[in-house]
């Protein structure tokens, strides 16, 4: 293409030979595009995390409670107890002792506790208040487990069998 045109050849449309390369360049952006498509879409889907399969999801049909569950419950009643507008004259003591022993008796005596009708036997907020730290210390204790029989089912707490 610098050399000058021959005066004596016929004149002839000759094809332009930088068509080739550049239909090759063209060719290789576009497989170049795509790879980079399928890259990202790769490194997308590597960053979706889901649960791992635990033990209790064949072996055992109960769900294991969460702490958001067991204060689901407890907002729940607390919920029911704001509506109440009573007045206190005499105020009742409830200690964290007295309320660990009242579950623990209870869980001893019928194997499991609902836990939702333990909270409701609380006669104020603050004796309701208790009762929650009272089941979370005694779960930290160990004394305890929280289970469920079914996704978002009642919460039921039993005693702990020693290993």
């Amino acid at each position: 293409m610098l050399l000058p045109r021959d005066p004596f050849a016929t004149a002839e449309v000759e094809e332009d030979p930088r068509k080739d390369l550049v239909d090759q360049l063209l060719e290789y952006q576009k497989y170049k595009a795509a790879a980079q498509m399928l890259w990202s879409r790769a490194t997308v889907e590597r960053a979706v995390f889901k649960r791992a399969e635990i033990e209790t999801d064949k072996n055992n049909p109960e769900v294991a409670v969460g702490l958001f569950d067991l204060l689901k419950v407890f907002q729940e009643i607390l919920a029911r107890h704001k509506e109440e507008v009573l007045m206190e004259i005499e105020r009742e003591e409830v200690t964290m002792a007295d309320m660990i022993e009242r579950l623990r008796n209870m869980v001893r005596s019928a194997g499991e506790v609902n836990l939702r009708n333990f909270f409701e036997r609380a006669q104020s907020r603050r004796e309701l208040v208790v009762a929650f730290l009272s089941v979370l210390e005694l779960v930290r204790m160990a004394e305890i487990s929280l289970v469920q029989r079914e996704t978002f089912g009642e919460i039921t707490a039993r005693a702990v069998s020693p290993a």
